[in-house]
């Protein structure tokens, strides 16, 4: 995938999130399973995943906006295995500022400024983002960039 996930917020539309679900008695691993419904409250950890070639946003990778900042993972029925890895690459959402701010696993914040094709990213929360679902597709809106 030659991609760049720098134009993340520019392109959401064709990824999906899948939400960490917390062990249970009956699974043997934690999963990150795909929103398939809007929830009242977006917070919590995801994959940001491009879902046609099994990619998924590296939020632990040092620069956030560069080309090929993903990490390759294995969809099985909705679900991708919580590893060493998929972990590494999560993002946690906060409800903050009438919206949500995004953290990466590396620690900084992403959102995108009106009217340019950059993610940004900084050490502080400055960003605020609404989150919606729409024909199945993550939209993330950060500064009026979608």
């Amino acid at each position: 995938m030659k991609k760049t996930l720098s134009i993340l917020l520019s392109l959401i539309m064709v990824f999906s999130m899948f939400a960490i679900v917390p062990l249970s008695a009956s699974a043997a691993t934690a999963s990150y399973v795909k929103v398939t419904t809007a929830p009242d409250d977006w917070s919590g950890d995801y994959l940001i995943v491009y879902e046609d070639g099994s990619k998924a946003f590296n939020g632990g990778n040092d620069d956030l906006d560069t080309v090929d900042n993903y990490i390759d993972v294995t969809i099985s029925g909705d679900e991708i295995e919580s590893n060493a890895a998929t972990d590494a690459a999560k993002v946690t959402i906060t409800q903050y500022g009438g919206g949500y701010s995004i953290a990466t696993a590396n620690g900084m914040y992403i959102g995108g400024v009106n009217n340019t094709n950059k993610l940004y990213s900084s050490s502080n929360s400055d960003y605020v983002n609404t989150i919606s679902l729409v024909d199945g597709n993550a939209h993330i809106v950060s500064d009026n960039s979608v």
